[in-house]
């Protein structure tokens, strides 16, 4: 496909079915995703190991060709210095992650205890600062 500009991403068609990705030329990993409802998302895809990473920036037209650039530039500089975000977390980090996006949404308001959790888990606990490469070591 031809270099992505603001106009050839507003005049690209959804697909009848799933999806459909577009490469930018000028950034390697930056994709836009379109999707056969119509919605148009910027993705960066790359590698960190032997994982995938898939880092969605927003969507088309909050966001336009030439900051989806820019946050692509930023997130593949940010990698290449601190390594995958999801790779480096604590398991402190993850348990609060689980608590706040599974736990408590999915709960009765008051049933779930996850200020007891996080205390234990999450802050205090003995194996809060583990990275989850330690952790996953522990367990295999």
């Amino acid at each position: 496909m031809a270099r992505l500009t603001d106009t050839r991403v507003a005049a690209l068609k959804p697909p009848k079915v799933g999806q459909a990705e577009y490469p930018d030329d000028l950034v390697i990993g930056l994709r836009l995703r379109v999707g056969a409802g119509g919605r148009k998302s910027w993705i960066v895809r790359t590698r960190a190991g032997t994982k995938v990473l898939n880092k969605t920036l927003g969507s088309y037209p909050t966001i336009g060709v030439g900051k989806a650039r820019e946050e692509a530039r930023k997130f593949l500089q940010d990698l290449a210095k601190t390594g995958a975000p999801r790779v480096n977390r604590t398991f402190g980090q993850l348990a609060e992650d689980w608590l706040n996006k599974v736990a408590k949404p999915n709960n009765r308001p008051g049933s779930c205890k996850s200020d007891d959790w996080r205390s234990t888990f999450c802050r205090n606990g003995a194996i809060a600062n583990w990275t989850l490469s330690a952790v996953w070591m522990c367990v295999n």
